[in-house]
């Protein structure tokens, strides 16, 4: 008898540290996830941070929301009440989605390093203040279906008709990626700190409503892609910082900026399309010695520009459609040694460009439509004698050049309308094993007068010659 109740005794003893040890367990399971102020919070990985991951009563939202920098939670672990205190460091995915009863100010404090996608989509704040110091950047949301993966949010406030005003703190060095992409609803102007050093792909893209100048600090270094992409509401001047070494794809495009341009000469790359379709930028066009490369489409559109263009010896390739309908450009286009490509349509639609045109002899190809349309160029045109391709419709449109054009011995290959359109005179052609030209609707050679065509050991055929005098 004594033995069974030793047993049980036993028994009961053991059951008892299981239990404890469970609820233990359960405590700091618990302690996971917590509510505080209304406010949910989930522990990350390092344990002494958390995620705030929404309000517990979504319904019960209203007025201001403050996105505390630290949060301290008790519980009962090891038969005593713990409080432990967190920093708030992250906001979750859609955290707030959805929750318009907040209708006035959002605070993001200086701890804050992620902030979901769309954590503040769909609410109607009319203020943000970002004082979050050093975020990442803002992931693009997809959902998935029918084997296809599908947009939902780029960045933190889309669909928030009712933001107008954004205060960024003083300290904040880097703005995330699509944090305001598409608040098309901000207005005024916009005051970036002097603290700032990135500005992230998409930061400010679609930001419709913002007005006035823009002045981009000394500190930044990094302007991302799209960065003010289709902010068509700046009307005023673009200041760009003397540190800036990174103009990245689309940072500028689509912008209503007025007056002149001014690139710092700490810049190093104009990406794709940089500041194409800005229209409104006047005056001349100056590459600052520092630039070694210029993206395809960089300028394009920009039909504003009513002085020179200076291109710098630095540059090595001039891509597609760089300065496509720069219509207003005027002046000699000097195009210096150190370039050996030019892309296609590179200066297509420049018809202001006055003066003869010099091509450099360290260009092996003029492709496609390059100078098409530049009406304005006067005089004689020499072909350098390091080209061996001139492409389809490239000299196109050139009516201003009235005098002689010569044809060096190395161009193996003229293609469709390459001289159509065109007030040469003369021809000097010296193409000594040029290949048959291509036929079109436009011949290479349309409104010429074929002259002094001598030492020629392949003739070309000119098929479909049109318009030619006496013909």
């Amino acid at each position: 008898m004594q033995t069974k109740d030793l047993q049980l005794k036993r028994a009961s003893r053991m059951a008892l540290l299981v239990l404890l040890v469970c609820l233990a367990g359960m405590t700091k399971a618990l302690a996971q996830s917590f509510t505080v102020n209304n406010l949910n919070f989930s522990v990350n990985g390092d344990g002494a941070s958390v995620t705030i991951t929404g309000h517990s009563i979504v319904s019960n939202t209203t007025g201001n929301l403050y996105i505390p920098s630290s949060v301290s939670y008790t519980f009962y672990e090891n038969g005593q009440y713990v409080t432990q205190t967190y920093a708030v460091t992250r906001i979750g995915d859609y955290a707030f989605d959805g929750s318009t009863g907040f209708t006035g100010t959002l605070t993001i404090p200086p701890s804050i390093t992620y902030i979901g996608v769309g954590a503040f989509a769909n609410t109607d704040f009319t203020t943000v203040n970002f004082y979050a110091t050093n975020c990442d950047d803002i992931a693009i949301g997809y959902y998935y279906a029918w084997y296809f993966y599908y947009y939902t949010y780029q960045g933190a406030f889309r669909y928030c008709p009712n933001l107008t005003t954004i205060h960024i703190g003083s300290n904040v060095q880097r703005i995330p990626a699509y944090l305001f992409n598409e608040c098309d609803g901000l207005m005024g102007n916009l005051t970036l700190p002097s603290s700032l050093i990135e500005i992230g792909k998409e930061a400010f893209s679609g930001c419709s409503g913002l007005t006035g100048d823009l002045t981009i600090p000394n500190s930044v270094t990094t302007i991302g892609e799209s960065a003010f992409s289709f902010c068509t509401g700046f009307t005023g001047s673009l200041s760009i910082g003397n540190s800036v070494t990174t103009i990245d794809a689309g940072a500028f495009a689509n912008c209503g900026f007025t007056g002149g341009l001014s690139i710092p000469n700490s810049v190093t790359t104009i990406g794709v399309s940089a500041f194409s379709n800005c229209t409104g930028f006047t005056g001349s066009l100056t590459i600052p010695n520092s630039v070694t490369s210029i993206g395809s489409s960089a300028f394009s559109g920009c039909t504003g520009f009513t002085g020179s263009l200076t291109i710098p010896n630095t540059i090595t390739s001039i891509e597609n459609s760089t300065f496509y309908g720069c219509s207003g450009l005027t002046g000699n286009l000097t195009i210096p040694n150190s370039v050996t490509s030019i892309g296609g349509s590179a200066f297509s639609g420049c018809t202001d460009f006055t003066g003869g045109l010099i091509i450099p002899n360290t260009i092996t190809s003029i492709e496609e439509y390059t100078f098409y349309g530049c009406s304005g160029f006067m005089g004689n045109l020499s072909i350098p004698n390091s080209v061996t391709t001139i492409g389809k419709y490239a000299f196109d449109g050139c009516s201003g050049l009235t005098g002689e054009l010569t044809i060096p011995s190395s161009v193996a290959n003229i293609e469709v309308g390459a001289f159509a359109n065109t007030g040469f005179t003369i021809v000097n052609f010296n193409a000594t094993n040029c290949s048959d030209i291509e036929i079109g609707y436009s011949t290479v050679f349309a409104h010429f007068i074929l002259e002094r065509m001598s030492n020629v050991s392949r003739l070309i055929r000119l098929t479909i010659v049109r318009d030619l005098p006496g013909t």
